[in-house]
C-alpha cells in the first residue's frame, strides 16, 4: 500500500501481504481480498472508476492467510498480524 503510519507517527516499513476484511462485492462477508484494482480519474468530469487491467495491490500468493504456506519465502518470525 502507499503510506501508513503507526501510533508514533513513524512510517510503517512492512509490506501488506494479506487483507481479510468485509467484501462489499460479496454482501459484506469477511473474506480474503485477492487484489485491489488501480483507479482512473477522468480529469474533465472528476469521476473515478476502477481499472480493468491495472492492479494497485495484490495479496502474496504463498504468504497470506491465517496459516502461512511452507513455500513462503519470508520469515514468519518477522510477520505481524494486525487486527482492528
Amino acid at each position: 500500500m502507499s503510506q501508513s503510519y503507526n501510533d508514533d507517527g513513524k512510517e510503517l516499513d512492512k509490506e501488506l501481504l494479506w487483507l481479510f476484511i468485509p467484501d462489499f462485492d460479496n454482501n459484506g462477508m469477511l473474506s480474503s481480498i485477492k487484489d485491489i484494482k488501480d483507479i482512473i480519474i477522468d480529469p474533465k468530469t472528476k469521476s473515478v472508476k476502477f481499472s480493468k487491467d491495472k492492479v494497485y495491490w495484490k495479496q502474496h500468493p504463498t504468504c497470506s492467510g491465517f496459516k502461512i504456506n511452507s513455500d513462503c519465502p519470508l520469515r514468519t518470525s518477522e510477520m505481524e498480524l494486525v487486527t482492528y
